[in-house]
């Protein structure tokens, strides 16, 4: 499925900043998105990563339409259609709720607060109604069974709790922090309730009160620079014999002497093969042209409601990153449907109708 998904993304993307801009930055986007997300084996991780990329994009043309159009009728109903598809996204990605505040934000500074009040509270009404029948849905269903009590699921804070380990990411610190408040004799068991909101609490306070200034600012900027510096995304593979739980796709004695499938798994697929070098380096150079073109849409900048609404999508990505889980530039896959956009702005440098 996730080879329909990173497909239907493609050809969002390109038909809406066609439409919203011109060809070159169509064409730029859409080379971008090809060359990171579509010639690349990492969309085979069953993770929610790539499910919602066509709809992340159809969130962004649809706050375009919004935005660039002064029809009320047509607004209403496009800001309907913006709730539910965001209703979908937060089900699957809750950091979908950028786009949004980006959004709302470009709407405020417009300076019309009838309009913005209209559409918040028309997208409200449409988004609550989508994202609480996702939820009845979910927690309805019998497919698979959830487990119950306090302290077993993982909520935004242990996020930030997580965010504020070394690096951003480090999940072993992260359990080692919360089990010192978990009873000696539970500490062994999968689920002993570590994840409890008061000591999620108590730890995110005992981590910040040990950073001063300087090294809380050192930690955010290591972070950050991490978050931002692999072209290939962060999101290897290594050999299947180094792979823990191995799994073997039943097709792949088909594959297994083939000698594409084999050129493919040692210049591709497995970072831990000496050919792969050589497409982490050509990813890692598209990656600085387009790390260019996101600096040169700020030297070409220009005062429009499309530019502002995806620089601060952009930005707000940054931020979400900062506060939240951070340190791999695999997260970023969830912003990169308006970085790509932000980036060929920059490089093309065409005037806007």
């Amino acid at each position: 499925m996730n080879l329909l998904y990173v497909n239907l993304g493609a050809l969002v993307l390109y038909k809406g900043a066609k439409i919203h801009f011109n060809q070159a930055v169509s064409d730029t986007s859409f080379a971008f998105y090809m060359i990171f997300l579509g010639f690349s084996p990492y969309f085979y991780a069953m993770y929610t990563d790539i499910p919602p990329l066509p709809v992340i994009a159809w969130q962004i043309f649809l706050a375009l339409d919004i935005l660039q159009s002064d029809d009320k009728k047509k607004n209403i109903l496009l800001t309907a259609t913006l709730g539910v598809v965001t209703g979908v996204v937060i089900l699957m990605r809750p950091p979908g709720f950028v786009l949004l505040i980006a959004f709302f934000m470009v709407l405020f500074l417009k300076g019309n607060a009838k309009k913005m009040v209209l559409f918040f509270l028309t997208f409200l009404l449409s988004f609550g109604l989508t994202f609480g029948a996702g939820n009845y849905l979910i927690k309805h269903q019998r497919e698979v069974t959830l487990l119950q009590g306090e302290g077993l699921s993982k909520g935004a804070l242990l996020f930030v709790n997580l965010g504020l380990t070394q690096y951003g990411h480090n999940q072993e610190d992260m359990k080692k922090g919360l089990l010192q408040y978990v009873e000696p004799e539970k500490q062994k068991k999968y689920n002993n309730g570590m994840f409890k909101t008061e000591y999620i609490v108590k730890e995110i306070k005992r981590r910040l009160a040990e950073f001063t200034p300087l090294t809380f600012l050192w930690h955010l900027t290591l972070k950050q620079s991490i978050t931002v510096s692999d072209g290939a995304l962060g999101w290897p593979y290594t050999a299947v014999s180094k792979e823990k739980t191995a799994y073997i796709n039943p097709l792949y004695t088909f594959t297994k002497n083939n000698m594409i499938a084999e050129w493919i798994r040692q210049f591709i697929l497995t970072k831990d093969h000496p050919n792969y070098s050589y497409y982490n380096f050509l990813k890692q150079l598209v990656w600085i042209l387009l790390s260019i073109g996101f600096f040169l849409v700020f030297r070409y900048y220009r005062n429009l409601d499309s530019w502002n609404f995806l620089s601060l999508a952009v930005f707000g990505g940054f931020l979400f990153l900062l506060v939240f889980e951070g340190g791999k530039t695999r997260y970023l896959i969830q912003f990169l449907p308006q970085i790509f956009l932000l980036s060929s702005l920059g490089l093309t440098n065409k005037k806007q109708n």
